[in-house]
């Protein structure tokens, strides 16, 4: 049973889990290797150049005492890298660990659920969300030491893989498939002020942004126009929740992770399936939906649900990986152009569908 058990958490981190971001100057991706299985982190330049395995999480039983699935990576303002793990620790239940250097430590050890994002509030906590059941989840906070763990039940709708964000008030807020939710600093105080409708956009998935006019923009799986899903902005407060984007295949659909935005106030995002080869489209548009364009389409070469999440640098690059083939695209929004990324020898599946978080310093 255990055993099962195992094999179907590694096919949900493939399918959940993320690869890419931008920490400490570097990228660092997911790889996943098979028989056996064994997640391991590589940091490279971000030419491609210097790369190297920083982290290694093994499957089964045998593993580090910092988990095993690992499901996020973020870095936080002291420039320490964060992550969670689904399963192992000390309760089978998964961690949060660290990587300072090269060095990876536990800080702590899960007891009642599976979490699946972690990222930094402005009051200096660590904050997540984790999963109980089909129906149920948990909130989490805690210092970067390990010390002041607190976690709230959140069991009004399925809960499902989720990052949280801060507003410039300091409120948090998170998207579930069903609704759009904030709390306060302490975890208390949670309220829905979305509750998503198939004529507007159902199914809520990757993170939210707050834009430079201070919205905050989304999208969803499903609904709109066309039901393959739309780009939102609403206030931090529920307020003018307004659809800027229906996708209807052409200009690719069923979106899952989020949106990145530059200094310009551009959106982009990337779609898994639609376009013109049916694999996926890169896209850019402005924060009220005019604009649209299509940086990169994937072509056939590209398994359909392959295309994986967006980074954008401080030069002004965007950064795009994709599962199967394991590639690493980066993109310069000035002049358009493309570069494939060259990837270390062995690199053979990149596990990419739920974004890493991280902080470009």
């Amino acid at each position: 049973m255990k055993k099962k058990f195992y094999s179907l958490l590694a096919i949900v981190v493939a399918m959940f889990c993320s690869s890419l971001a931008i920490a400490q100057d570097r990228l660092w991706f997911l790889n996943t290797t098979h028989f056996p299985t064994v997640y391991t982190f590589y940091a490279i330049n971000k030419d491609g150049s210097g790369a190297e395995p920083a982290m290694r999480f093994p499957s089964g039983y045998a593993g580090h005492d910092y988990g095993r699935f690992p499901f996020h990576l973020m870095q936080a303002s002291d420039g320490v890298l964060y992550g969670v793990s689904m399963g192992g620790g000390e309760h089978g239940l998964g961690a949060i660990f660290k990587i300072t250097g090269e060095k990876a430590s536990n800080i702590y050890n899960f007891t009642t659920g599976n979490a699946q994002s972690i990222t930094e509030g402005k009051d200096g906590f660590l904050y997540g969300v984790g999963k109980r059941s089909h129906s149920s989840g948990f909130i989490f906070r805690i210092k970067p030491d390990g010390s002041e763990y607190q976690e709230t039940l959140f069991s009004q709708y399925a809960f499902e893989p989720s990052e949280l964000m801060t507003t410039g008030t300091g409120e948090i807020v998170g998207v579930t498939p069903y609704i759009i939710y904030k709390f306060k600093p302490d975890i208390s105080g949670i309220q829905t002020i979305h509750t998503f409708e198939k004529a507007t956009g159902i199914q809520g998935q990757g993170n939210l942004i707050q834009g430079n006019d201070g919205y905050l923009y989304g999208i969803t799986t499903r609904g709109g126009n066309f039901n393959y899903g739309v780009i939102y902005k609403i206030s931090p407060s529920g307020e003018g929740y307004q659809v800027i984007l229906h996708f209807n295949n052409v200009n690719g659909r069923y979106p899952v992770r989020g949106l990145v935005q530059n200094n310009s106030g551009n959106l982009f995002g990337v779609t898994p399936q639609g376009g013109t080869h049916k694999s996926g489209v890169i896209f850019t548009l402005r924060p009220d939906g005019s604009g649209f364009q299509k940086l990169y389409e994937y072509t056939e070469d590209f398994n359909s649900g392959s295309a994986g999440s967006l980074k954008l640098d401080n030069e002004g690059n965007l950064y795009a990986d994709t599962r199967s083939p394991a590639r690493i695209l980066k993109i310069n929004i000035a002049n358009r152009t493309i570069t494939d990324l060259p990837l270390p020898a062995g690199v053979q599946q990149l596990t990419n569908f739920n974004l890493f978080r991280a902080v470009a310093p």
